[in-house]
């Protein structure tokens, strides 16, 4: 899980323009990707053994960019993702 904890991601950024909201919901929800990650390395070592060496940081980061669409679609009123 090093490379999670890594800065040197790929994921959106809020527009806000309330810094310290935007920085810890940014927190949480990468702080979320690592958890998902993380319970994915636990539960299936040998499918995470199998995948590219980049297949957590890609998880974090899908679920990251996910959380903050949405969070930016909730904004601008809109009702539903789906």
């Amino acid at each position: 899980m090093d490379n999670l904890s890594s800065s040197s991601h790929s994921v959106a950024q809020l527009d806000d323009s309330d810094d310290s909201a935007n920085h810890l919901t940014r927190e949480v929800f990468l702080d979320l990707g690592k958890e998902v990650a993380h319970r994915i390395k636990m539960d299936f070592p040998e499918a995470v053994d199998a995948c590219s060496s980049t297949f957590l940081l890609s998880v974090r980061n899908s679920l990251f960019n996910e959380l903050i669409s949405t969070l930016k679609q909730a904004g601008e009123g809109v009702d539903s993702v789906y």
